[in-house]
């Protein structure tokens, strides 16, 4: 009874407190949500835990979940894993090769055009300042030097960072040599962001160090990379951002280049300034965190603006910077002899026979001649090729007045009749056949051929002189009728097949008809001037040569194109018809009142006009050089797009009047260029031949003399009338005892007579009456009265160097280059101590003036005091920036 009431009372005190609580809330206004008892519950008198245990339970599920999903996760790792280092190589050849550009260069080195599918130049890393190498490993793998291809640390780095961020493919903490296996590619290996391709990267990594030191991986990584703007590794991007070499850059550009890479498209400054200025500055402040530079090297890092070389990117795929119909010329010739997979590759330097300082002459003469035209109805249109008669280099070449309005290639590709010229073909042909010589008198009036319903009358242009001249005189004064008679002689089938022989291709139609003799049929200048070149070769055929050799970009050569040459003409052919063409300019067609040998000695050539003066030609040359000038007057056809053969001139337009003036302009001014380049030449190929072993002779005194057994003679670059070759040997006593030899001293430069002791000369051996008698003009005036004829006696020897003179037929141009050790590269001293009347300056070779520091070369030359150039050249003015 006591714990029944005990309960209820218990009951009616919470019934109590309950109603109490309620009356207060309603009172304040407040309300109170009951709290579920925490004491278990009791079903059928029992208490259940239940809810005590379910939560633990579903924590201790999920776990057990997790785990199993790692367990799976790192069996399905180290299954890739294990597959990957079972399938890896053990060894790692990367073939680094990655595309580049093909550079073409003149011969004495100008830039003429690139071609490049991706612009990029490699270079060894010992070409790459230590700044950009410190930047970038910095910047990109600041534990490059430690690790073995994966960095643990940074990996396990950006898998924390991408988890926080939620992006499970965003970074990848890749390695400086992890990026250079994607980059190229090695294994297979692409930019997709898998987890198997990571692993593959890390095995490749693994192996690259192990067959590679880290400057090999560094170098290579440097020259694979994208820097933006179209550039691909640092030597391209120096010279698209700052247009220079990488070896020159500072530590700002430096900081700079290797900031971009991370994102080429947002870093290059060519973009956005800004963004490419903050980016440097965030690789300065690693590379002081790294303590590779100091504070003080932060600071003016920091402070310097970026100045870029250009306004705009570079532009990519083929550039022409000069010499545009050339560059077209060469260009299909390039593919011609490379499969198209080592075009794309690239990494090429393609030096060209092309002499810039010839072609902006050229270019000029051009120009100015069509200037001079009046008439509306003139030509408009001209082209110009110089050649070495001896090797068939191309020196100079203009394809028309204006290559952006028509890119079409006249000297090589448009084919014009060339009227009088082809009588040079004619003559050789019946000549070399023996039907005729020099002094072969025709008679010069009307005569007909064929039938009455199809005749041919040839006519002269003055009208028939009715007497009989010597084919010589009619050469002179191209008369024509002699020559239709020689080639009825002979029969149009043999001039055709000695045409072939001299110059003409097979691919080039020739009607065998008797007009053939007046040029009717069209070929191309550059054939006309092989034609020519051939005659003033001796009768010896070259090939037209537009390249010198292909080397790699470390300077290794791959290709060089010696010079060949076939007889085709007998010697006293060529001589004969040589002699023919001489009576042109000394007193025939292109005489022009004795100028043009006053102007450019020792000449010789042929003019030609059509028929309606359509074409106007002159072909001229010397023993060194050969120039072909033609005008016009083309139509252009609006709807074809395409020029028409051309318009008739008027009367007065020869190629007397016209081609011969731009010829002269040329030749007087590119001769002297060409004679230096090639006595410069002589003198290198010289310092390169090997030195011969020398025989020791005991004389009679017991002493010991060096006798030269391997000695010859050659002449000079700047002897007019030196053969094609001409080498004779020594005497076993002495070459100069020889009596048919003569020793002078020359100069090196010209080629001609100098005073002896003179700076930059030397003794050369010549067969008698084959030595140069001038002066070279550094001397001309001089007081100096020392003899050049050394001796003719042999001369006794007092070092063991050996004395070699080189034909010169077969040499390339070739350059001097100051070494810092005081002495040039061909072994002559910069400090030679000139003649007391002498002094020397430091010029450019190419325009002969006065150096400045911005000229890529320089040469030291001896002049007579108050006769050296005063005014200093401005060809190559300061990079920009720089005053």
């Amino acid at each position: 009874m006591c714990c029944v009431r005990l309960t209820r009372d218990r009951l009616h005190l919470n019934l109590i407190l309950k109603a109490g609580s309620e009356r207060y809330m309603a009172t304040t206004g407040t309300s109170r949500t009951p709290r579920p008892s925490s004491s278990p519950t009791r079903r059928n008198g029992r208490r259940t835990t239940a809810n005590r245990r379910s939560p633990f339970r579903a924590v201790k599920i999920f776990f057990q979940i997790c785990a199993t999903l790692i367990l799976l996760g790192i069996l399905a790792a180290t299954a890739i894993v294990a597959v990957e280092i079972r399938d890896a190589p053990t060894a790692v050849d990367l073939d680094f090769d990655p595309p580049g550009r093909i550079e073409i260069l003149s011969s004495d080195g100008r830039p003429l055009a690139q071609i490049s599918t991706q612009n990029r130049q490699v270079v060894g890393i010992d070409k790459v300042p230590t700044d950009l190498q410190h930047a970038t490993i910095a910047f990109e793998d600041k534990r490059f030097y430690e690790h073995s291809g994966v960095d643990i640390v940074g990996t396990m780095r950006a898998l924390v960072r991408n988890i926080s961020t939620g992006d499970l493919k965003g970074q990848g903490g890749s390695t400086i040599t992890q990026q250079l296996a994607r980059n190229l590619g090695v294994g297979g290996l692409t930019m997709q962001k898998t987890f198997q391709r990571k692993v593959h990267e890390w095995v490749v990594s693994n192996q690259i160090e192990k067959n590679y030191t880290k400057q090999q991986i560094l170098g290579m990584y440097l020259n694979a990379v994208n820097y933006g703007s179209g550039a691909y590794g640092v030597q391209a991007a120096a010279q698209t951002y700052f247009g220079k070499n990488v070896q020159d850059l500072d530590l700002a550009q430096c900081a700079l280049l290797a900031g971009i890479p991370n994102r080429p498209a947002t870093f290059s400054p060519y973009k956005d300034m800004n963004a490419a200025t903050e980016q440097r500055n965030v690789v300065l402040q690693h590379m002081l965190d790294q303590s590779y530079i100091t504070q003080s090297q932060y600071t003016a890092a920091v402070g310097e603006k970026i100045k870029l070389a250009y306004s705009k990117p570079p532009g990519q795929g083929t550039q022409i910077y000069n010499a545009p119909f050339f560059v077209n010329y060469v260009l299909p010739q390039l593919h011609r002899l490379y499969p198209e997979d080592v075009i794309r590759a690239g990494n090429l330097k393609v030096y060209t026979t092309l002499n810039y300082k010839m072609q902006q002459i050229a270019e000029q003469a051009v120009n100015d001649g069509l200037a001079r035209q009046s008439s509306r109805r003139g030509p408009n249109q001209a082209c110009l090729i110089a050649m070495d008669p001896k090797t068939g280099e191309i020196k100079a070449l203009v394809g028309g007045s204006d290559y952006k309005k028509s890119n079409f290639d006249i000297a090589t590709q448009s084919y014009r009749q060339p009227g009088s010229l082809f009588k040079a073909i004619v003559y050789s042909a019946a000549i070399d056949s023996g039907a005729v010589t020099e002094d072969t008198r025709v008679f010069d009036g009307p005569i007909t051929y064929g039938t009455n319903t199809d005749p041919y009358r040839p006519h002269d242009d003055d009208g028939f002189s009715y007497r009989s001249v010597t084919l010589r005189k009619a050469v002179a004064y191209s008369i024509n009728v002699p020559a239709v008679k020689v080639l009825n002689m002979i029969g149009p089938e043999t001039a055709i097949r000695y045409a072939r022989v001299m110059g003409i291709n097979e691919s080039t139609h020739l009607d065998p008809v008797l007009s053939l003799a007046l040029g009717s049929s069209a070929v191309t200048p550059l054939e006309m001037t092989t034609v020519y070149a051939t005659v003033a070769n001796g009768g010896y055929r070259v090939t037209p040569n537009p390249f010198i050799k292909v080397t790699d970009m470390d300077g290794q050569t791959l290709n060089d194109f010696p010079a060949t040459s076939d007889q085709v003409l007998q010697p006293d052919t060529a001589k004969q018809v040589d002699d023919m063409l001489r009576a042109v300019v000394t007193e025939g067609t292109a005489y022009g009142g004795g100028t043009t040998d006053q102007a450019v000695p020792d000449a010789r050539g042929k003019t030609g006009t059509t028929q309606g003066h359509k074409d106007v030609w002159f072909i001229g040359y010397t023993p060194d050089l050969v120039c072909c000038v033609w005008a016009g007057h083309p139509l252009h056809n609006k709807k074809s797009g395409l020029n028409s053969y051309g318009l008739e001139m008027p009367g007065r337009t020869w190629g007397a009047t016209v081609c011969v003036p731009i010829w002269r302009d040329f030749m007087s001014q590119a001769l002297p260029i060409f004679r230096a380049s090639k006595a410069n030449e002589t003198r290198k190929a010289k310092a390169d031949e090997p030195t011969h072993v020398a025989a020791k002779v005991k004389t009679n005194s017991d002493s010991e003399k060096v006798q030269n057994t391997n000695q010859s003679s050659a002449p000079a670059a700047g002897s007019m009338n030196a053969p094609p070759s001409t080498t004779k040997p020594a005497s076993d006593s002495s070459a100069n005892a020889a009596s048919d030899t003569v020793t002078v001293n020359v100069d090196n430069d010209t080629g001609l007579l100098a005073p002896v002791g003179s700076p930059n000369s030397g003794e050369v051996n010549f067969e008698k009456g084959q030595e140069p008698t001038e002066m070279a003009p550094a001397y001309a005036h001089s007081d100096n009265t020392t003899a050049t004829v050394a001796s003719q006696a042999p001369a006794p020897v007092t070092t063991p160097s050996t004395q070699i003179t080189t034909d010169t037929t077969n040499t390339r141009p070739r350059h001097r280059h100051h070494r810092a050790d005081g002495n040039t590269s061909d072994g002559t001293s910069q400090n030679a101590v000139p003649p007391p009347d002498m002094v020397t300056v430091r010029i450019n070779p190419e325009d002969g003036l006065l150096a400045t520091k911005w000229c890529p070369e320089v040469v030291e030359k001896s002049f007579l005091r108050g006769t050296q150039p005063r005014r200093h050249s401005r060809m190559y003015g300061p990079p920009p920036g720089e005053h």
